[in-house]
């Protein structure tokens, strides 16, 4: 029998999918993949610090005290199905990552804890033997799932989340939990406002993004049907809003042009750190802010919906427990000045929560007289981009349904009154802190914003 100390490097001499094991976070010999508290040296166990049979069981030759192996031959020779486990992939990732089994770790490691929640998750007990190693992204498509190995390459994964605010892009370092993992790249329209002409799948993908938009955009078809909800609830297309050729984004894909009237960033007092130097040129990760309410790293799972995440979480309700829901008290800018906390206004983790860093929030009859609007009347209820610039949810057409339903007040066509017209029906971007009454037609905000000359963009 091969003793298992040279089992690891007889795998890593055999051109298999190990990748570069040794200095994953998994594979390292100093702090990788720990069981020798199993080692034995009666009957020959000997589990070094990051070797393979911590997690494969090859040809079932270790006869100790390890976990036997599944029911039959296990998938990629993995381990057993643990306690609280429902099938052989995440299982064998959670023996070690919350369900208990030797080297659990806790914060955060202890992913079964994110998992297990029900606000918003990626939730792996509903596709239980979909996952197939190398597989294409027209069977992701036909076979619906998530598993460990579609975001991670456990051969590869480093250990240390990447640094909010980072100035060289967001780019997937060698260190972080995504590095190797598959991803998709889209091909970007030269249009407003038009979802990207294709999607190649790559096998390592380079950016956060490539890795979230094999299930989160036209990737897929149409990510709604992907969510088995409807309305405020519904998956949107992430590819499309953010698309860089879109009139406003948050800089996920790319970053945003800075300087003069036709600026898409805003001013470096209109951010917080560390999003407030690098204005125009800074990118973000999707996990900045979608990710979990506890230490646990990652989005794997929250107890809030859309797993927002940072101090404030409510969107666009005054609550965080109403995130998703079609009905409840809307946010109004005279918010401003409230203490942080869960229900407090998401977008202030990023831009600060203050009225004077806005010419347009700052007017009194947007926070202290009768007109005082709530924020989704005029900004779209999802935030990811738009087809109007700052992200304004502006419709002038007769019927007021170019506006995607989704994208209203209450997330399924009607604005913050219960009502189908939209407060804002033109719009015309300025540069920062240069706006006045005629970029805006707004009727119900009487004279100043009534004539129906007033501002150029519409959705």
């Amino acid at each position: 029998m091969l003793a298992i100390a040279a089992a690891t490097w007889l795998c890593l001499t055999l051109p298999a999918a190990a990748g570069t094991y040794t200095s994953s976070a998994h594979g390292s010999s100093t702090t990788g993949v720990n069981r020798t508290s199993l080692n034995n040296a009666t009957t020959g166990e000997d589990y070094s610090i990051g070797n393979c049979a911590h997690c494969h069981e090859q040809h079932a030759s270790v006869e100790g005290a390890e976990p036997a192996p599944d029911t039959g031959p296990a998938n990629y020779l993995g381990m057993a199905k643990e306690s609280g486990g429902t099938g052989a992939e995440q299982s064998l990732c959670l023996h070690c990552h919350g369900l208990g089994g030797n080297g659990a770790g806790g914060a955060p490691d202890n992913i079964f804890t994110d998992i297990s929640k029900t606000g918003g998750r990626h939730n792996m007990a509903v596709s239980d033997s979909a996952h197939r190693a190398n597989e294409t992204q027209s069977q992701i498509n036909s076979n619906r799932h998530v598993e460990c190995t579609d975001c991670h390459n456990p051969h590869a994964a480093g250990k240390t989340m990447h640094t909010k605010g980072i100035a060289t892009g967001n780019e997937i370092a060698a260190t972080t939990p995504l590095h190797k993992a598959t991803g998709v790249v889209p091909s970007f329209s030269g249009s407003n406002w038009t979802a990207p002409t294709s999607y190649s799948a790559i096998q390592t993908a380079t950016k956060e993004y490539q890795v979230c938009f094999k299930c989160h955009s036209g990737a897929v078809g149409n990510p709604a049907t992907w969510s088995g909800t409807s309305g405020s609830t519904a998956w949107t297309d992430v590819g499309l809003e953010f698309s860089p050729k879109n009139k406003s984004f948050h800089p996920i894909v790319a970053g945003l042009a800075s300087g003069g009237s036709g600026s898409s960033a805003l001013t470096a007092g209109q951010l917080s750190a560390p999003w407030n130097t690098n204005v125009g040129t800074q990118t973000m990760f999707c996990s900045d802010c979608h990710a979990s309410d506890s230490a646990v790293a990652g989005p794997h799972g929250s107890g809030y919906k859309w797993m927002l995440t940072g101090t404030n979480k409510a969107w666009p309700f005054t609550s965080a427990a109403s995130n998703g829901a079609n009905s409840g008290t809307y946010r109004l800018i005279t918010s401003f000045g409230s203490a942080a906390g869960t229900d407090s206004c998401f977008c202030w983790n990023c831009h600060p929560n203050d009225k004077t860093k806005n010419t347009a929030h700052s007017q009194t009859q947007h926070h202290t007289s009768a007109f005082k609007p709530y924020c989704v009347d005029c900004h779209i209820r999802v935030p990811h981009g738009g087809k109007v610039s700052r992200l304004i949810a502006a419709d002038n057409n007769a019927s007021y349904t170019n506006l995607p339903a989704r994208y209203t007040a209450n997330g399924e066509g009607k604005n913050s009154s219960g009502g189908t017209a939209p407060m804002t029906r033109k719009f015309t971007k300025q540069a920062p802190g240069s706006y006045g009454f005629g970029d805006c037609y707004t009727p119900q905000c009487g004279a100043k914003h009534n004539s129906s000359g007033y501002g150029s963009e519409t959705w």
